[in-house]
């Protein structure tokens, strides 16, 4: 079977399509891996600034326990 100008045409096209898509499957998982890692960062800075709030929580209660007991 001989294939027209035009399907040969039409196949390159396509195949040339599937390609760019295959690039661009690529370039999302990529895309979605960074975006992982990120969310990884934020939960740890998150759990960093939790801890920090803690800490400062407590260097306040200290101070305010000093300053209570200079007072009296």
């Amino acid at each position: 079977m001989e294939y027209t100008q035009t399907e040969i045409q039409l196949a390159t096209k396509i195949h040339e399509l599937q390609g760019k898509i295959e690039g661009l499957n690529y370039e999302i998982s990529i895309l979605n891996s960074k975006t992982q890692i990120q969310r990884g960062r934020i939960h740890e800075l998150e759990g960093m600034i939790g801890h920090m709030n803690m800490h400062i929580n407590n260097t306040n209660n200290i101070i305010d326990l000093n300053y209570e007991q200079e007072e009296e």
